[in-house]
This record gives structure tokens, sequence and C-alpha cells, in this order.
């Protein structure tokens, strides 16, 4: 009897150490959050406008001291997200740096959580109903500039995932309503797949992709998201970056390679760039070892997005390359 005892003891102590070894696994898989608290001296304000019969919500963090004429920043979440989710999931990087440097970051949401990006076979409202956001943007830019007297001549669009798609479509469409462009986790559609037109302007843009993405490939192949593989097929990181780079008017055989520093203390991820400096800026973060995530030092991402290479902060190099065209283009005046 005493035997049985123990050994049913055991049985139940066995179990509850596997139960909280898969509740643990579990949580590091989607344990999502911030590695620090919102700036507590600006101001987020809720938001919204009508476009073509449909109220369109956006979030905009106002510093506490704004400069005169400030660039602005739209910020476009990912799939089944929203502009406030998208604010978290950046370490709040973007308000940080509006802070520091006087600028407005918009957060807005897509339709039904989504985008019209140019992905042709995509399933969500959005494309199927073919929502106008490149119009919606359009009037997003005017109405800040009402608001907070934004320079339209210095938009910084940028967006994760479907929201790195949106950044594309408006590049391609509506070259002329951005300065810069910044996708993060996304290639361009494969041709086949193409559902915008191509202007064939050249735009300064900054892209951001994870070697171990599982969603959008590095590689390029097909995107799948839970199991949906309606968006189809994506070029390969190094072929989105030479379109860019064609209509820049570059050599690709002279690029400019950048390997950042090692310090986030993980061997297993380190971070590259690939830069050509043409009619216009182009370059292509290589973050390898990270997957379908915002590159940030103050996120915290799922393992079940891979991994996140914290050697740099996206919203960091995307100023700094604002920063950097803004002095080239004084310079050259």
């Amino acid at each position: 009897m005493k035997n049985y005892k123990k050994y049913i003891l055991i049985v139940i102590f066995t179990s509850l150490v596997i139960l909280l070894t898969f509740l643990y696994l579990s949580y590091r898989q989607v344990n999502f959050h911030a590695l620090r608290d919102p700036p507590k001296d600006g101001e987020i304000i809720k938001k919204s406008l009508m476009h073509e019969g449909i109220n369109r919500k956006y979030l905009v963090y106002k510093p506490s001291k704004i400069n005169k004429n400030p660039p602005l920043v739209i910020y476009f979440h990912g799939s089944l997200g929203t502009g406030e989710n998208m604010r978290n999931l950046s370490g709040f990087d973007f308000d940080y740096l509006a802070n520091e440097y006087g600028f407005v970051v918009a957060y807005p949401d897509g339709y039904e959580n989504h985008w019209n990006d140019c992905r042709r076979s995509a399933s969500y409202s959005a494309n199927l109903e073919n929502i106008d956001d490149v119009g919606f943007v359009k009037a997003l830019i005017s109405q800040l500039q009402s608001d907070f007297n934004i320079d339209p001549q210095k938009v910084i669009a940028s967006g994760f995932s479907n929201g790195g798609h949106m950044v594309y479509r408006l590049a391609m469409e509506a070259p002329e309503s951005i300065f810069i462009a910044a996708p993060i986790a996304a290639n361009m559609p494969v041709d086949e797949n193409l559902d915008c037109v191509k202007s064939e302007l050249p735009v300064h843009i900054t892209i951001f992709n994870g070697t171990e993405d599982l969603i959008n490939p590095y590689e390029g192949g097909l995107v799948e998201v839970l199991g949906n593989k309606s968006r189809g097929e994506v070029l390969s990181s190094q072929k989105t970056l030479n379109y860019w780079a064609s209509l820049a008017d570059v050599s690709l055989q002279e690029p400019t390679i950048t390997n950042f520093p090692e310090i986030d203390g993980n061997p297993e991820t380190k971070v590259s760039k690939i830069s050509f400096s043409g009619q216009r800026d182009v370059s292509l973060y290589r973050l390898e070892g990270s997957g379908h995530v915002v590159p940030s030092k103050f996120m915290n991402f799922g393992e079940i997005l891979g991994g996140n290479a914290k050697e740099i902060s996206a919203a960091e190099e995307i100023f700094s390359f604002y920063k950097s065209l803004t002095l080239k283009s004084s310079m050259s005046e």
C-alpha cells in the first residue's frame, strides 16, 4: 500500500513538472511585451476621419515639444493588428525619438484590421473590397498637416508585415506622397500576384528582413499566416532590394556593406546592411537569425515568430536615415 501511494505521488509530481514545463515553454512562444513603459511627457490622441464613407481611426503621438514644420512618421500595423498594437510592438521606439527630435507619429488602423496592399490573391476584406488605402493615407497626411503643421515633404512611411506591404504600395503608386519608405518583415509580391500600378519612380527606401522569418521568407516564396496561404508568393529580399536599386540608377556591383557590432549577447543573431546611393538611397538590413519581428532593443517577441536581432532598433535606423538625407540635401543647396 505504501509503495502504491508513493507511486501515485511520483506520478502526480511528474505530471505537475510536465505541465509547468509545457506552460513555461508555451508562454515563451507567445510572450510579447515591451521592455519599457510608454513615454510620460507626450500625449497620445485618438482621432478619426471619413474617407469614402468609412470612418477611419488613427492614433497620434504628440511630443511635449514639436518643432516647426516637423516630419511625420506613419507606422502601419500588421495583419489582424491596430495602430495601438503597432505602437506597443515597436517598444514605443518612435515615441521616444519624437520626444527627442520633435516630430509627430501617426498609428492608423487598417480596414477590418488589414491594409489593401499589392497582393492580388489576399483573402482579407481590405483587398476583396478594394479599399482605397492610398487615398486614405493622402487624406491623413493632409489632416495632420492641418492639425500639427507637419511638413508634407517629410513623410516617413514605415510598417510591419501587412503594413510593410502597404508601404510598398505607397512607394509604387504614390511616391510623391512620401519621403522615405521603410517596410519591415515584407518582400514585394511576385509579378504574377502584383495588384499595384508601378510608377517606376525611384524612392528613398530602407528594408528590414529576418533570415529566419517563417511568414515572409527571406529568400522568397509562399507567405503563410496561421495556415492561410492566400497572400501568395513574394520575391526574395535581395530581388526586392534590386528592384528599387534599379529605379535609383545605381550599380548593383558597388554596394556599401555595413556590419553592426554584436551587442545583444546572442551570437546567433547578426545584422548587416547593404546600401546603394544614386538618384535615391536604398538599403536592406539583413537580420541574420531574426524572425517575423520589428527590430527593437526594447521589445520581447515570442519565440513563435523567431528570434529578434537586438543589435539595432528599426526606428532608430529609419530616423538616422532621415537625418542623413536631410543633411545631404542641405549641403547640396
